[in-house]
């Protein structure tokens, strides 16, 4: 576990109280299984060393406080923790991934969701949100590249020329897709306004 929670208090501290989502723990420690992530998570949290508060709609998380290190001790430790303490103001907005469609009836269902992806709170909203990975580079001029997490509203009001999310059927297969709405097209498999998009890029 140690390596786990050396992972989320690097990154806890590098973004200023945020912590990282399950897909970026397992790239962090190398892991492929979310399961065995999200497992090792929960004893850290049973073991108390790390704590979140959820509201009761489960889409805003405060990451209240990362309570020690697994090797501090003494008046070390208890300087760590008030410093700690003193960045719980930061909330972020936890917008739900949607990673394979098996439920083909509601696109929204929770067997299509996978986690959910972290932004701060004033670029987010609590629901009406959701996101998606890109599967081509086709709209590369707005910075959408493939992999790209995508994040659309569904409530948000598009007009003409606006990027939005539909469902594609391809060859029997489900998945969202991306295009440019012109006013008069059929709205039948919009899904919502693009607003976001986050773009991995390396070097």
């Amino acid at each position: 576990m140690k390596r786990y929670f050396g992972y989320i208090e690097e990154q806890w501290y590098n973004t200023g109280g945020f912590t990282p989502s399950y897909r970026e723990i397992c790239k962090g420690v190398n892991i492929s299984s979310t399961s065995t992530v999200y497992a090792s998570i929960r004893k850290l949290e049973e073991r108390g060393y790390i704590k979140k508060s959820v509201n009761k709609n489960d889409k805003v998380t405060r990451y209240d406080l990362i309570i020690s290190s697994l090797n501090e001790k003494g008046t070390n430790l208890r300087k760590r923790k008030k410093e700690k303490y003193q960045l719980v103001s930061l909330r972020v907005a936890k917008i739900p991934y949607i990673y394979k469609i098996i439920n083909k009836e509601n696109i929204f269902a929770e067997e299509n969701l996978k986690e959910y992806i972290a932004v701060p709170i004033e670029y987010g909203k609590e629901k009406n949100m959701y996101s998606f990975e890109s599967k081509n580079s086709d709209f590369k001029e707005l910075g959408i590249l493939k992999k790209s997490i995508v994040i659309f509203d569904v409530e948000e009001r598009y007009i003409s020329n606006d990027i939005v999310a539909i469902i594609e059927n391809i060859e029997n297969y489900t998945r969202i897709g991306i295009r440019r709405y012109k006013r008069g097209d059929s709205t039948e498999n919009i899904l919502g306004k693009i607003v976001g998009v986050y773009t991995n890029i390396t070097y």
